[in-house]
């Protein structure tokens, strides 16, 4: 479940500049509304990790940037391995969320431009070296994208919940900006007080 203290990290698949990226009002709209869902479940701003290519984006209407940095395959490691190092190292019970969505490839998320990708192999290598120093056990991984499923095996691990919209070959559909996809009906689930395994059968 991912109701709680813990750390988060939002990951928004770029880049921002719509004639470039069919899919950004999507991607934007879902990743605030994973944003909203964790504040309500008690998530404070600063556990919360934004990323994303866009420079500025108050979700929650306060007038401040909630976004944390850009993404990028150093941003995103950083956030995985530095950032929130020594708050499991000192709450090796708590959970860290990951949340992506974008353009994905097969066992590859687009971060931000096309040059910046990071690939399954990578992420898992992070994630083993946070657990390796933190013994955290609660791993939360969801990824909203095309061939989002061929993460699951690369990522599988110990302690860890991996959750795709696709299987390792199907494309994803959106519609109607995010308002009817994966994230949208698993996050309305989430936010009833579903567990996470609730909401995803």
């Amino acid at each position: 479940d991912w109701h709680g203290v813990g750390r988060a990290i939002i990951v928004a698949g770029g880049p921002e500049r719509a004639e470039k990226n069919t899919l950004w009002r999507t991607t934007r709209n879902l990743c605030d509304d994973i944003y909203q869902i964790l504040r309500e479940r008690g998530y404070s701003r600063d556990m919360i990790h934004y990323l994303s290519p866009a420079p500025f984006e108050d979700v929650d209407g306060d007038g401040r940037n909630d976004l944390s940095g850009q993404s990028t395959v150093v941003e995103l490691k950083k956030a995985i391995t530095e950032l929130p190092l020594e708050f499991f190292k000192k709450n090796p019970s708590a959970q860290l969320v990951i949340y992506y969505t974008g353009h994905s490839f097969e066992k590859k998320l687009q971060l931000g431009s096309a040059q910046e990708i990071a690939e399954a192999k990578d992420i898992a290598g992070w994630l083993d070296d946070l657990q390796a120093q933190t013994k955290l056990k609660k791993i939360v991984v969801i990824i909203d994208g095309s061939r989002s499923g061929s993460f699951v095996d690369d990522l599988a691990g110990e302690g860890r919940t991996i959750i795709t919209s696709t299987d390792s070959v199907k494309t994803v559909n959106f519609e109607s900006d995010g308002r009817q996809s994966f994230t949208q009906f698993f996050s309305q689930r989430v936010a009833l007080g579903h567990s996470i395994a609730e909401s995803f059968t």
